[in-house]
């Protein structure tokens, strides 16, 4: 499977999407009103396979513009962390693409475990090649400008701008660049809460 999907879809999802319509007849108003409005927001998951693995994007908002802005999130965190701004976004005539990188939200964990940049990175290169973006603005919070980076080095000029929240950059040197990968992974997976 090459390109999007929408009828082969992550376990997770799956599971998730039926906590919510079971809900939809649950006892309290405010439960049953944010599970409708959970399942309306999946009506734009799609997935596709990426480097071997099945995974989620929410895609919404006019198709046809040529304004695309990639929204990228945190570690440990997932999509639904934009749903405000996507809003805001496609009612302003932006096309919004959120990715779930691998492991988090409703993509598939990866069974070898490799949680890193480097892998991260591919995974939204081939995305982004996927989707035949070519001009596109990135959006990222937390970890997700280090994989945001990368890819306007690989992309150049097609990424129009950038913007990052809840980040900090420290200087990069050859030195540093060999072991902030590591460091990131020991400390969220090694010492925090495992991804998946």
């Amino acid at each position: 499977m090459s390109r999007h999907d929408k009828e082969v879809v992550t376990e997770k999802f799956a599971r998730y999407r039926q906590q919510r319509q079971s809900e939809l007849s649950g006892p309290g108003r405010a439960g049953r009103q944010r599970a409708s409005g959970e399942i309306s927001l999946m009506q734009q998951s799609r997935f596709i396979c990426l480097n071997g693995l099945l995974h989620h994007y929410h895609d919404s908002g006019p198709g046809s513009t040529g304004k695309t802005v990639l929204l990228i999130h945190g570690w440990d965190c997932w999509w639904m962390w934009w749903h405000h701004i996507i809003r805001e976004l496609n009612a302003n005539g932006y096309r919004t693409i959120a990715i779930d990188l691998r492991g988090h939200g409703w993509s598939d964990n990866d069974p070898d475990g490799r949680y890193c940049r480097d892998a991260f990175v591919s995974d939204l290169l081939a995305l982004i090649d996927a989707l035949g973006l070519q001009r596109f603005h990135i959006a990222a919070f937390s970890y997700g400008p280090v994989l945001a980076l990368k890819a306007a080095e690989h992309y150049g000029k097609r990424v129009e701008s950038m913007v990052f929240f809840n980040f900090g950059y420290m200087h990069s040197d050859p030195v540093i660049e060999r072991l902030a990968p590591a460091i990131i992974t020991f400390t969220f997976n090694g010492l925090l809460r495992r991804v998946g």
